[in-house]
């Protein structure tokens, strides 16, 4: 609905929908939260940003992170990032609210009500999904990434929100536990950091890069610090004194030039002591400099200058002003031997070259902002549409897969017959380029013409080739081309030519095959039930219609497991159970208790607890086959998981979707939680005074005293309701005076 009302006219709402009320804000001036940025905003504009700060300050109140702050000081610190890239007002609300759907009551539909368009899709963009349950940890990570690139193809906003709140995330990373560490750090490495470097946000890519490296490889970041620092007299010295000889001779030569040095980080030394096998003594270009120019043609004057007064690196010269890089980068690289023979490196950039470098698509999005059309920065969210092409043809597997790929890979450069340059992954082949210039073409290639020869669709291409493509009059793509191509984009357009051609089969295949499912499964639903339940899921599986739906089950985008999970009945509550000091046995001395599990959405298999993380019902897991003992149950998050399917790609196959079944999750689980509190009178009866007055009961409790650092060790075993009902305890443990960390003990339980 249109916002033509003044912010402050809410009232209270009556319905799920209706517009939410948002109390007197806490303070009067914005400028003392946000401080000088918020100053370029118009009146009515940060009376929006007020608004949003105030509901967001509102819901989050009493919620502490990890680190003790209050929880708004996370998305006030998202806000701030992106004031400073220059994103209009709307984003900066949508990001001081980013996890009010998640976190708190607050819904979608309301902020909608009380916003104006788009800040609530903005928000919905960077929601991860919360009503499905998901196989594994990697499959949530996947679906979440998808949803979260088809907002962004609507909107690339959502991808800087996201990039922000990761970033900050990261920045505050060493209060979460050291596993969360880890894979907070590892899906930032392989997701994030690439994404802020596909779409030439540099400054956030680098940071990213170097704090994920921090927990990935903490002993090589250390070692790797402290080498850096007992050299950095000696690199600082040297640096100042080839700034102030170049900045000399460009003045000779009448050019106004800007000549600083440039900071190398850790990641990309560790990447080149990693590839190239050398030690950190054995790097010899950790002197940077950067120099910023008014024009083009003076670029390439600079380059003159410096090649005539220091020796060029051959090898090492990069020309990106003539050829830039997919997401618009440009600058010339070369690497010389400066002052004294150092090896040092050298970018050369106009003033517009280095703004687009530093905010990437950020800088484009601000010059959009209020026109209707812009043809140019159309062009530059192409990357985002192949994504979104990715993201609508590939499965969970190949997802991650495809866009690593995609990111990554290095690149040759090479012409059509008219003289346009295209950039290609290394690898490549003829049909990668034909589809990589357009679709039909891709569609009708049967080979192509370089140097005057016909080659076939299977040649691999090289720097500078000149290729123009060999087509038939109709198109005629087949399964067996899957097999040639290399890149995402290709395989995508495919694949789903391949659906459109089998698109009926596809239907019917899908249909036979959801039916004998929900046969196995002992469900017996009418054709007017099947339908409806379909209808009401087609969002959760990106479908726009049924036969859509089906159609992708019937190719195998979809496994039909997941499909029949949705047929399941909602999970029935269950008494609590009382506490006893021994778990009941059956007279063969086994459990009688053990939770259901249902494989790709069925129960009946052979299945059991892995002892090494020990899931309990509610907690994200995956399955994994094992030899004669069924299927093993991990926490998703589990180490040991994580540590096999980095350390083995093939571990993968063994995976296979599992859940509890809707009972197992209703029931009220037993967790261990720790406690480490200053030692002093009275702790103990403080803490179980909060356990108690959540009504949650105490099974089994130990402490200690650790005397050399003053501190009280306390564990228990509880029983909660669910995930959530835990995370109020543990925020509520953290609130109490000389509580230093209260965590979730699975040895402990």
């Amino acid at each position: 609905m249109p916002h033509s009302a003044s912010p402050s006219s809410d009232v209270p709402p009556d319905s799920p929908g209706a517009p939410l009320y948002c109390p007197p804000p806490t303070s009067d001036s914005l400028s003392e939260v946000f401080g000088t940025d918020i100053q370029r905003f118009v009146p009515e504009e940060r009376e929006w940003i007020l608004k949003a700060y105030t509901l967001a300050e509102t819901n989050h109140r009493g919620v502490k992170r990890l680190s003790g702050e209050p929880y708004i000081v996370h998305p006030v610190a998202v806000a701030k990032l992106l004031m400073e890239q220059g994103l209009d007002w709307k984003a900066v609300c949508a990001a001081l609210l980013h996890d009010l759907v998640e976190d708190t009551t607050i819904t979608y539909e309301q902020i909608k009500a009380t916003f104006p368009d788009p800040i609530a899709d903005l928000v919905g963009g960077v929601t991860k999904i919360s009503s499905l349950h998901f196989s594994s940890k990697h499959e949530e990570q996947t679906e979440n990434l998808r949803k979260m690139i088809f907002a962004m193809a609507r909107d690339v906003r959502v991808i800087l929100i996201k990039l922000a709140d990761r970033l900050h995330n990261m920045q505050t990373l060493q209060h979460l536990p050291a596993v969360k560490q880890r894979r907070i750090a590892r899906s930032t490495m392989d997701i994030y950091a690439p994404l802020a470097h596909r779409l030439g946000i540099y400054r956030i890519k680098s940071e990213l890069e170097d704090l994920s490296m921090r927990y990935l490889y903490p002993e090589a970041y250390y070692d790797l610090r402290t080498q850096i620092a007992a050299k950095k007299t000696d690199r600082e010295t040297h640096i100042q004194e080839s700034v102030a000889f170049l900045q000399a001779r460009l003045k000779e030569s009448n050019i106004d030039a800007t000549v600083s040095g440039r900071p190398k980080h850790f990641w990309s030394i560790f990447q080149k002591m990693r590839t190239q096998k050398l030690s950190f003594d054995e790097i010899y270009d950790l002197n940077a400099l950067r120099v910023i120019c008014n024009t083009r043609s003076e670029c390439y004057e600079i380059l003159g200058i410096i090649h005539s007064i220091w020796k060029p690196v051959p090898e090492h010269f990069s020309d990106y002003i003539a050829l830039p890089k997919e997401n618009f980068y440009q600058s010339i690289h070369t690497k010389v031997l400066g002052l004294g023979a150092q090896m040092t490196e050298i970018q050369i950039r106009t003033w517009e070259m280095h703004r687009v470098a530093e905010e990437g698509i950020a800088a484009h999005w601000k010059y959009k902002e209020g026109r209707k059309s812009d043809a140019e920065f159309e062009k530059k969210l192409a990357w985002v549409r192949q994504m979104l092409d990715l993201a609508d043809s590939g499965g969970a597997g190949e997802l991650l897969h495809d866009l690593k790929q995609d990111i990554f890979d290095d690149k040759v450069f090479c012409f059509t017959p008219g003289g346009d340059v295209v950039e290609m992954q290394r690898g490549s082949n003829i049909l990668d380029f034909a589809y990589r210039i357009h679709t039909d073409l891709g569609h009708r290639c049967i080979g192509a013409k370089i140097k005057n020869q016909f080659v076939p669709l299977r040649t691999e291409l090289k720097m500078g080739d000149v290729v123009e493509i060999v087509t038939s009059k109709t198109p005629h793509p087949s399964s067996d081309w899957l097999k040639i191509i290399t890149t995402p984009r290709a395989r995508a357009k495919i694949k789903h030519w391949l659906k459109q051609r089998d698109y009926g089969g596809n239907v019917q295949l899908g249909r036979d095959m959801l039916l004998k499912g929900l046969t196995r499964a002992g469900l017996h639903k009418s054709a007017v039930e099947i339908n409806a339940t379909l209808e009401k899921h087609l969002a959760n599986f990106h479908a726009r219609s049924i036969d859509d739906l089906l159609s992708e089950v019937g190719f195998g985008g979809i496994p039909v497991g997941l499909l029949v999970a949705r047929f399941l009945p909602p999970p029935v509550a269950r008494p609590l159970p009382k506490p006893s000091a021994t778990t009941p046995e059956s007279e063969s001395g086994k459990k009688t208790d053990t939770p259901a599990i249902l494989v790709d959405g069925l129960p009946g298999t052979l299945t059991r607890i892995a002892q090494c993380c020990r899931p309990q019902p509610g907690d994200p897991i995956s399955g994994v086959v094992t030899r004669g003992r069924g299927i093993s149950i991990h926490n998703s998050q589990c180490s040991y998981l994580s540590r096999w399917l980095t350390q083995s790609p093939n571990f993968i196959a063994r995976m296979v979707p599992v859940s509890w079944s809707s009972g197992t999750v209703s029931a009220m689980k037993e967790v261990g939680v720790r406690v480490t509190a200053q030692d002093r009178t009275g702790i103990l009866r403080d803490v179980t005074d909060a356990i108690s007055s959540l009504n949650i009961m105490i099974v089994a409790s130990t402490s200690r005293s650790d005397q050399r650092r003053s501190q009280a060790i306390l564990r228990f075993s509880v029983l909660v309701q669910n995930n959530g009902q835990l995370n109020v305890l543990l925020n509520r443990l953290g609130e109490i005076p000389d509580i230093v960390q209260a965590i979730r003990d699975d040895k402990f339980h």
